[in-house]
């Protein structure tokens, strides 16, 4: 589907909206029924909580392990048995768990739940690195290996309002050995602190700025006069600050929208919490090495809001000292003016 979508406009929505419901999903899945469900003290959800977990491990046992040795027609029978059992059970606790219906509400949005949630003047960039296919005659797509094809970087944009547009940004070797030879290029900038400034930023603008014309600017025509740019990276992007890349003399933070990290396009659905707070908590005066409260006179209020006294701890939060030495000798002072 995403060779597909790379070549023709038609395949771009259901390609993406695949891509929208299966990024980050193991992840999403672990914490959302861990936040929904570790409060519950009612025994039917709880009972309903052993089971999800039992029918998800042998749901997911029956669709890696495959047939074996039984007759496929058993197999698919057990699958199928599997997947109605799930949802029965996710139907019975959506019904008795507010928290778990809005996260199941969450975890089931679609591309056209994301393009909805769009802010005014926004664009939504999400990149993805697939296994690209050699498409034979009648668009019949075939495995191959190497060449032209392989792992391939491709783009999906979107303004808020407008249609999703696919943008093939190229092979993934190239890409991927750039980001290693940026990232090589900071460690040895910080670990020769005397280097010049002037030849380390030279270094940096070169490789940033070749990088930036194979995973930025493809897209420029997309998101020209845009407020905000909500980027979904994927593979080694994950490492790269779009916005300190290189540009026009300057940097991408400089002559471009403000930039927002996603995790998943799913991010932008807002879903309305189960419980809303009440109040207001301040923080204030951190002193991160410290384990004993430096405040005294405000223990009592703080322990009446809920909050533990920092002097509780037998340990810095910050935890043990580093074994290397260099971690080991930082020291970071106190904020004072924030507690005033």
């Amino acid at each position: 589907m995403l060779t597909l979508s790379s070549r023709h406009p038609d395949e771009v929505n259901d390609a993406w909206d695949a891509l929208v419901a299966s990024r980050g999903l193991v992840l999403d899945e672990l914490l959302a029924r861990n936040r929904s469900l570790e409060r519950a003290t009612d025994p039917k959800i709880l009972e309903l909580r052993a089971r999800l977990g039992a029918t998800s491990r042998r749901l997911s046992h029956l669709t890696i392990g495959g047939p074996r040795d039984e007759p496929p027609e058993r197999y698919l029978d057990r699958l199928e048995r599997s997947r109605r059992e799930l949802d029965e059970i996710e139907r019975s606790l959506a019904l008795r768990s507010r928290e778990f219906r809005i996260v199941l509400e969450q975890q089931r949005s679609g591309l056209n739940d994301v393009i909805r949630e769009l802010p005014h003047g926004s664009v939504l960039v999400a990149y993805v690195r697939y296994e690209s296919v050699a498409v034979a005659s009648g668009d019949l797509p075939e495995p191959t290996g190497g060449g032209e094809n392989g792992s391939q970087y491709l783009a999906f944009v979107v303004r808020a309002g407008g249609t999703p547009s696919a943008v093939p940004l190229g092979n993934a070797e190239p890409i991927s050995d750039l980001v290693e030879r940026l990232r090589a290029q900071i460690r040895e900038v910080s670990s020769e602190p005397g280097r010049s400034v002037r030849h380390s930023e030279e270094s940096y603008r070169t490789i940033g700025s070749e990088l930036r014309r194979r995973i930025w600017d493809p897209l420029s025509h997309y998101v020209r006069g845009a407020d905000r740019v909500f980027v979904v990276p994927d593979g080694v992007l994950n490492f790269v600050d779009f916005a300190a890349l290189p540009a026009d003399g300057g940097y991408i933070v400089e002559s471009s929208p403000t930039i927002h990290y996603l995790s998943a396009e799913r991010d932008l659905v807002w879903v309305e919490p189960a419980t809303r707070g009440s109040g207001l908590l301040v923080l204030g005066g951190p002193d991160f090495d410290s384990a004993a409260s430096t405040f005294p006179d405000v223990d009592d209020t703080i322990a009446e809001a809920g909050v533990v006294p920092s002097r509780s701890v037998s340990a810095p939060f910050r935890g043990a000292r580093s074994s290397c030495a260099k971690l080991r000798s930082l020291r970071f002072d106190s904020l004072p003016g924030s507690d005033r």
